[in-house]
């Protein structure tokens, strides 16, 4: 049993309730993220050292096989963790971020046994181009790097130019903030780091941002954090903005687990035909006698309909686990073909699973 917390409580909101199809394995893998751009549907994940984007026509079935198209970056250097890769388009081709650490120490996780870093003596966010459209790629730009720890970059545009968030933290292992840096020449060059959610605020460890745009073109952000049950135990929040990102409104806890001991986490989110989807992972359902977070999650989607003043997440009856239970990780949100999706990775390779309001 879990507690929903609403974010903005709206008497005149409705909830959708919402089915799924069979989820397909659709690319090897993990961290599956998902655009469209020039007539086709691009995915990158990360897979053996490698970040590999695979395609698949618009004009196909989503759950069609997917093709190889290329490769983004590749380093299986000892001490190198490389993951985390989010697309972009331009008019011109592709943008992809993400991280690529160095000198990092790893261990391997309970279930899997795939290697995770423990810390790293050199921490960068790094972007490449394609100008094929993900055929080949060229490094372009290293927005951030340091002695101190930053993941998970999430593009969006704004009326600024394209900002590129992602978790920073404050001490490596404590106290993370979500920031984001501005480019108004496609990645080339950025701005300084602004931040958008401050982990001290709340004692937290903010991080997994995930941002969208509403019709009524404010922006929304979803992160997880310690903000429901405190230190070492996430929840999933929202914050919102209605001036392009430069104030953002306190926001709050959309879903924490009644269990204190549980974790729900790794937000993402995406907005189709006015409603609003939520995935996240969650480990409420493992044995408590033997829970591990991550591995012991499960992802799971929620639901909430937008109002000109507010958004309701409801009290529950939204909410459904998808994929194939324990250890689907990392989820995204896309909509593509107007259809929403949602992607996770299991095993070593990433699914999509049809989403039907």
């Amino acid at each position: 049993m879990s507690t929903l917390r609403v974010l903005v409580l709206c008497g005149c909101c409705w909830w959708s309730s919402f089915a799924t199809e069979t989820p397909v394995a659709i690319a090897a893998g993990g961290y599956p993220r998902a655009i469209e751009a020039s007539g086709m549907r691009f995915l990158c994940t990360g897979t053996g050292g490698r970040l590999v984007v695979t395609v698949s026509p618009i004009n196909a079935s989503l759950t069609s096989p997917w093709s190889h198209r290329g490769v983004v970056v590749q380093d299986q250097q000892p001490g190198v963790d490389l993951a985390n890769c989010v697309l972009f388009a331009t008019k011109t081709g592709l943008l992809a971020a993400y991280r690529h650490h160095f000198g990092c120490t790893r261990h391997p996780t309970r279930e899997t046994q795939d290697l995770v870093p423990r810390i790293c003596t050199n921490y960068t966010i790094q972007v490449s181009e394609s100008t094929d459209f993900g055929r080949t790629w060229a490094h372009l730009s290293t927005p951030i790097h340091g002695a101190v720890g930053m993941w998970e970059p999430f593009f969006i545009q704004t009326t600024a130019g394209v900002q590129l968030a992602y978790a920073q933290e404050v001490t490596n292992g404590g106290l993370q903030s979500i920031v984001w840096q501005l480019t108004r020449d496609l990645g080339m060059s950025w701005g300084r780091p602004v931040t958008i959610s401050d982990g001290a605020e709340h004692t937290s460890r903010d991080g997994m941002p995930g941002l969208a745009r509403l019709p009524d073109n404010s922006i929304v952000l979803v992160f997880e954090g310690f903000w429901a049950h405190g230190m070492g135990h996430f929840s999933v929040q929202m914050r919102r903005s209605r001036d392009e990102g430069v104030t953002w409104d306190a926001g709050g806890v959309i879903y924490a687990t009644s269990d204190r001991s549980a974790n729900a986490g790794a937000p993402q989110i995406a907005v189709a035909n006015g409603v609003v989807w939520v995935s996240f992972m969650c480990d409420e359902d493992s044995d408590p006698a033997d829970r591990a977070w991550p591995s012991d999650a499960a992802t799971k989607v929620m639901t909430a309909n937008i109002s000109k003043a507010s958004i309701d997440f409801g009290d529950g009856d939204n909410r459904v686990t998808i994929g194939v239970g324990p250890g689907a990780l990392w989820p995204g949100l896309a909509v593509l073909d107007r259809v929403p999706v949602a992607l996770f990775g299991r095993g070593g390779s990433s699914y999509l699973e049809v989403l039907r309001a």
